[in-house]
């Protein structure tokens, strides 16, 4: 709001702004992927087409992450990506938002194990924080 402010200067009046929008668009360019479906399926995945951009940019995310670390899956022990960055597992994601209502995150899981595990009452296994199914996305394999 104050950078606008300072573009109208001192003596105009603050531009009337729709801040949830500008937020959501905020949250979507924070991805370091320009098109992350494309990236998704060079990486032998697929999502629910109706998943908003800024949840699909937040998977991607998390998997560029999963990949540089090497991170290997809780619940199975298998790498998540391997090292030419390809998918291993049929995951499932699971995103919550994030404590202060700012962008949400991905945790990812092997997708019968979290299923499993949410249909027995189980929380979100690293933040203890209640799921639905509705909360697991699948990522489909196409490879």
């Amino acid at each position: 709001r104050n950078l606008f402010q300072l573009c109208a200067g001192i003596q105009g009046l603050p531009p009337r702004l729709n801040e949830a929008r500008l937020q959501r668009l905020l949250d979507v360019t924070q991805s370091s992927v320009a098109d992350p479906r494309q990236r998704l399926a060079d990486m032998g995945i697929t999502l629910p087409g109706s998943l908003p951009e800024e949840t699909v940019a937040v998977i991607v995310d998390r998997l560029l992450e999963a990949f540089r670390s090497g991170e290997e899956e809780m619940f199975t022990g298998e790498r998540i990506v391997d090292p030419s960055g390809g998918v291993t597992l049929q995951l499932g994601a699971v995103i919550l938002a994030d404590r202060q209502g700012k962008r949400p995150h991905a945790f990812l899981y092997d997708l019968a194990s979290i299923r499993q595990w949410q249909s027995q009452g189980g929380a979100e296994p690293s933040t203890r924080q209640a799921i639905t199914s509705r909360n697991i996305i699948p990522l489909t394999l196409t490879t």
